[in-house]
């Protein structure tokens, strides 16, 4: 019984690891995906606004 209680106890540990791996791993991937699309945007803000000085110095 003692042998199984510890081989529990270890495999517990290792599934609680395992699962705040995976918590880490989805906050950094939602972060940088969050971080992809505000780049995204401000890319296309910056590039909206160029575009339009380049059309009024044209005029």
């Amino acid at each position: 019984m003692k042998i199984l209680s510890a081989l529990f106890s270890s495999k517990g540990i290792k599934v609680i690891l395992a699962l705040l791996v995976l918590f880490v791993a989805w906050m950094v991937w939602s972060a940088a995906y969050k971080l992809f699309w505000i780049a995204i945007v401000i890319a296309l803000i910056v590039g909206a606004v160029k575009v339009r000085g380049f059309f009024k110095k044209k005029r």
